[in-house]
């Protein structure tokens, strides 16, 4: 059962393999399109116009996706953040290279943190709260206000770990872990069961097709040993690293 659970936990870990050579070694901007199911819009400067798949992502770019879509962009050639259908999807222009700003809707996002620079972390800022993350694969929702509690944002780790702040707090929440922030209150952590790791990593997984060179790609990149695991196209997933540099992938808990 939990290794069945493991390929869940890593589903987004796993959405390297949609991410070809050509995306590894990045155009000019923050961010490339990998993969696309259905249809997506970005915004910038005055003008709207729909992405396609290899097009590249800038800050300050709002990104928003039709109803049954599915799109993933590889940012800064070290995380990949993974949006369902309507989502309202913000590269951020703050001092931090890598902020993204979710101010309604779900998003995934997995972070490879032998990628990652000393000190260097992608933010997520919701309307209010942030989550820092380095090495993490992470579910982030944010709901409309509840009364008398205001909007209420969601923070579910599946593999982790990652930062939150609210209201001056901050907590430290660990692989299968969530916690809600609900107003600027910091509510207690709470532990996912199996079933709720599955339907997380599920609803943001999709049927498209995965790129043939897009392992190989990845693992020419990042040494196999260290890699958040991209198991050959079609073999299955099944393992994340998320331990100490150089120990090996884990498959379950």
């Amino acid at each position: 059962m939990r290794q069945r659970l493991a390929v869940g936990v890593v589903v987004l870990a796993a959405a390297w393999s949609a991410t070809t050579s050509s995306a590894v070694a990045q155009p000019e901007g923050l961010g490339i399109v990998t993969a696309l199911s259905g249809s997506a819009t970005v915004s910038r400067a005055a003008t709207s116009a729909p992405l396609h798949f290899k097009d590249s992502v800038l800050k300050r770019d709002r990104i928003s996706t039709a109803e049954n879509s599915l799109l993933r962009v590889l940012l800064g050639g070290r995380a990949i953040v993974t949006v369902r259908e309507l989502p309202e999807l913000t590269i951020a222009d703050r001092a931090s290279p890598m902020s993204l700003e979710l101010s309604g809707g779900r998003m995934g996002l997995s972070v490879a943190r032998q990628l990652m620079g000393t000190g260097e972390t992608v933010d997520v800022h919701t309307p209010n709260a942030v989550a820092s993350m380095r090495g993490s694969v992470a579910i982030v929702d944010v709901r409309p206000a509840e009364p008398g509690a205001g909007v209420v944002s969601v923070f579910s780790v599946l593999s982790g770990p990652a930062e939150v702040a609210a209201g001056g707090a901050s907590v430290q929440v660990a692989g299968r872990q969530r916690v809600r922030v609900a107003g600027g209150a910091i509510g207690p952590i709470e532990d996912l069961t199996d079933e709720e790791v599955g339907r997380l990593a599920a609803a943001l997984t999709s049927s498209e097709r995965q790129h043939a060179d897009a392992a190989s790609a990845f693992k020419e990149a990042v040494p196999a040993a260290e890699a958040v695991a991209v198991p050959p196209d079609g073999a299955p997933l099944g393992a994340v690293n998320d331990g100490p540099k150089g120990s090996p992938p884990r498959v379950g808990r």
